[in-house]
């Protein structure tokens, strides 16, 4: 089971609750996969190279793990962790995470490395609305579509675009929850809390709407289009640093074999 599977199986059962808040955990201990702040990830390169027509650029093959993160909803059966090897918290800097998706009984069910493509700040209420899935539009439609010429200002290899685009203007992701039958669903919503030392002192507190979408790509995998709406609501215990933004993350499955924290 993926974790969107989960997201929409839970939400069956508890009737589509939002979380409560929940504090940031004191320290990096309990982690998946024994995941630590300043502990490392290693990558095996082989499922990017299979999948040469995905947006997701392949990270190096050893990386550093600066935050640890939980993303805590009602909408959830098991566990959600962020292991961050780039948190981007400037917005013009990349974020990059290996998202774990453990079940109730504690077991690692999915593995996806992200990389953030863009941050928007929507100006207006009606964008706003939009990205909260409000009014039965916007975020939680069936299907979602990245659009060649929205390239032109992002820094990302150009030959990567490239392939991933081939003859075509256009990349259509089909939402990863809900029947296709369904125009409209609500968005997933939850709290996310990130620890940036093992002490727990610095980190970050926000609200999140979001929506997974899918397509698949070139070595039977999956490359995923996460679109999460986020609503800082603290940063290093300073309240003042409120903000909402619109993360556009790609992300790759990968399996257990290709990965390795440390």
């Amino acid at each position: 089971m993926s974790w969107s599977q989960a997201f929409a199986k839970a939400r069956g059962l508890l009737g589509g609750r939002s979380s409560d808040a929940q504090p940031a955990a004191a320290a990096d201990a309990g982690v998946p996969l024994g995941g630590r702040i300043g502990g490392s990830i290693s990558f095996d390169a082989a499922p990017f190279r299979l999948a040469d027509d995905s947006l997701v650029p392949a990270p190096a093959d050893l990386v550093q793990i600066e935050s640890i993160s939980r993303l805590r909803s009602a909408d959830l059966q098991g566990a959600v962790h962020r292991l961050y090897t780039a948190r981007g918290d400037a917005g013009d800097g990349p974020e990059c995470f290996l998202q774990i998706y453990t079940d109730p009984e504690g077991e690692a069910r999915e593995l996806v490395y992200y990389h953030r493509l863009l941050r928007l700040f929507p100006a207006s209420p009606e964008e706003q609305a939009a990205f909260l899935g409000e009014g039965g539009t916007g975020l939680g439609e069936a299907s979602f579509r990245l659009h060649r010429e929205q390239f032109a200002g992002l820094v990302l290899p150009q030959a990567l675009v490239d392939r991933a685009f081939g003859e075509s203007d256009t990349l259509e992701y089909t939402r990863s929850a809900g029947s296709p039958a369904q125009e409209h669903i609500a968005p997933f919503r939850g709290t996310e809390n990130r620890i940036d030392d093992r002490q727990g002192r610095n980190g970050l507190r926000q609200d999140v709407v979001f929506m997974p979408y899918r397509r698949s790509v070139a070595g039977s995998g999956e490359e995923q289009l996460l679109i999460c709406t986020e609503i800082v609501e603290e940063q290093n215990g300073d309240s003042a640093r409120r903000e909402i933004h619109v993360d556009f993350m790609v992300g790759l499955v990968l399996g257990a074999d290709f990965v390795a924290v440390h």
